[in-house]
C-alpha cells in the first residue's frame, strides 16, 4: 500500500498525535509505504517553523526521519486542478509515486474523492482500510 500523507496530516501527527500519528507510526514501522517530494518536505518544515515555532534541531531530526522512512519522488508533470496551488504538488507527488491513497484533512481534496485512480481519504477511513 503506497500512500501520500498531506502536510496537514504530518503536522497533526508530529504536534498533536491521534489518528495521524498512528498512520505515521505505520509508515515508520514499514507497514505502509509513504511517498513525498522535496517540495512537500520544504512545505512541512516551513509551516512547522513559521506557524508553530518548532525549533531548528527538531525540524532537522524530522526531516532526516522523513528522508529515511519515505520514498522521495520528483514530479514530471505539472498538475493545475486545485485552487490552492500547493495542493497540486501533492497530486503530482502522489501520481509520480504511484500511490494508492492520499490521506488528508483538506476539504477541497476530500471532495475530489479520487484522482487518476488514487483514492483521497481522511485518517479514519484510511485506518479502517488498513
Amino acid at each position: 500500500m503506497r500512500v501520500l500523507l498531506d502536510t496537514n496530516i504530518l503536522i497533526s501527527a508530529v504536534l498533536f498525535g491521534g489518528k495521524p500519528r498512528t498512520i505515521l507510526k505505520l509508515v515508520l514501522s514499514g507497514k505502509v509505504i509513504a511517498i513525498t517530494s522535496e517540495v512537500l518536505i520544504r512545505e512541512l518544515i516551513e509551516v512547522l517553523r513559521l506557524k508553530f515555532n518548532v525549533q531548528n534541531e527538531v525540524l532537522l531530526m524530522l526531516e532526516n526521519l522523513i528522508r529515511q522512512s519515505f520514498i522521495l519522488v520528483s514530479s514530471t508533470e505539472a498538475i493545475e486542478i486545485l485552487q490552492d496551488e500547493p495542493d497540486n504538488r501533492v497530486l503530482e507527488a502522489a501520481q509520480e509515486g504511484k500511490c494508492d491513497f492520499i490521506v488528508t484533512g483538506d476539504k477541497e481534496f476530500l471532495s475530489l474523492g479520487k484522482f487518476r485512480g488514487i483514492r483521497i481519504i481522511d485518517t479514519a477511513n484510511f485506518l479502517d482500510l488498513h
